[in-house]
């Protein structure tokens, strides 16, 4: 039976733990060639051993710092010189703020939110959309958005706007190139066990905004929310955790050629 992405390209951010690595994973076994930056070492250290092992020749590990414009530049070129241009791109790498209040945020922690949910995403989508053009493909790119994408209180002011910009992001590439058969769409998941869901559990947070963000939620009794263009599913705060084999799963088929007549809410 043919592997339903044999023969493509995916490059996915953040691909060395949590969310990324299921995403990176589950490509490689369905056939694709297979590219993960991170910035952790020893995360892609234990790719290479347990997943390049099992699929030699058909993936790459880079060291790569996303919010530089200059790694962004080496990574694209080493994964061309190794596999030709990308045909997905998976913008899955993310980070969040301490909980803060609009009131209490400094620009240091903005800035650092932003670029890695926003800018890097913005820039990974350039080269992306340029290499499909450039190599006249049909590209697919998929941005993990968040349920902070459509509300307020699911975490603080800085990952909350990043994550609904990137709606926009999603959007405007969606519109702007749907005609060159480019499609762009984005997941908005909930409570994962991810990198970021570890991070929750043993982060320094301010309190108070964790507890308004709590109070909210028993308000609406809903925080997960996974959308793609305008469909929603929806799930209780209590015990809604995606399953990241699932949600691998949703990405791959949303990348691929059954669901080239998704593309993301222009």
């Amino acid at each position: 039976m043919a592997l339903k992405h044999e023969g493509k390209t995916v490059l996915v951010t953040g691909g060395g733990g949590g969310l990324g690595r299921k995403i990176a994973e589950n490509f490689a076994n369905d056939g694709a060639n297979v590219v993960i930056c991170d910035i952790n070492k020893e995360l892609l250290a234990d790719f290479d051993e347990k997943v390049t092992s099992a699929h030699p020749n058909k993936t790459l590990a880079v060291e790569c710092n996303i919010t530089s414009q200059d790694d962004l530049d080496k990574l694209f070129k080493q994964a061309e010189e190794k596999f030709g241009t990308f045909d997905i791109v998976i913008n899955s790498a993310g980070i969040i703020d301490r909980f803060t209040c609009p009131g209490d945020i400094e620009l240091d922690e903005w800035n650092r939110v932003l670029a890695v949910n926003l800018t890097a995403p913005t820039f990974i989508t350039k080269r992306a959309v340029n290499g499909f053009l450039k190599s006249n493909k049909k590209g697919s790119i998929l941005n993990m958005a968040s349920v902070a994408s459509f509300k307020g209180f699911a975490n603080g002011v800085a990952y909350t706007a990043s994550k609904h910009a990137l709606i926009g992001l999603t959007r405007s590439t969606a519109a702007y190139y749907r005609l060159k058969g480019i499609r762009c769409n984005a997941i908005a998941a909930g409570a994962m066990q991810t990198n970021i869901g570890n991070v929750l559990a043993n982060g320094d947070f301010n309190m108070e905004g964790m507890q308004l963000m709590k109070k909210a939620c028993k308000l609406t009794k809903v925080l997960r929310v996974m959308v793609v263009a305008d469909c929603f599913a929806v799930g209780e705060w209590e015990g809604a955790v995606v399953e990241l084999e699932k949600m691998a799963k949703l990405v791959a088929f949303l990348c691929s050629d059954d669901a080239d007549f998704i593309n993301g809410g222009e």
